[in-house]
């Protein structure tokens, strides 16, 4: 029911907030778009738009591999994709710092 849900909802949150591409991901859009002297709502702005990104592609993800076959699949290929994703998120966010600066 409801309360099941709940708790789903809470672990899924909890996994997406401990994930380090999920804070590189974060990190790198907030070096882009605000600074010292951006207005507070372009900061309101950045957090809504994150935020709903996120909430799209982790419900997204969670439909697409919910089926049998495809956690299946998901689980042969789940390290080597972690790892390529980790890394092109860290070479994005490393080159909006070294342009930034």
């Amino acid at each position: 029911g409801t309360a099941v849900r709940r708790v789903y909802l809470v672990q899924g949150l909890a996994i997406c907030l401990t994930n380090p591409k999920s804070v590189l991901f974060f990190a790198s859009v907030f070096s882009a778009y605000v600074g010292p002297q951006t207005p507070a709502w372009v900061h309101g702005a950045a957090v809504v738009v994150v935020t709903a990104t996120c909430l799209f592609w982790q419900g997204g993800l969670a439909l697409a591999f919910s089926g049998p076959h495809a956690a299946r699949a998901y689980a042969r290929a789940q390290k080597p994709l972690d790892r390529g994703a980790a890394a092109l998120m860290g070479a994005f966010g490393a080159s909006l710092l070294w342009t930034a600066g």
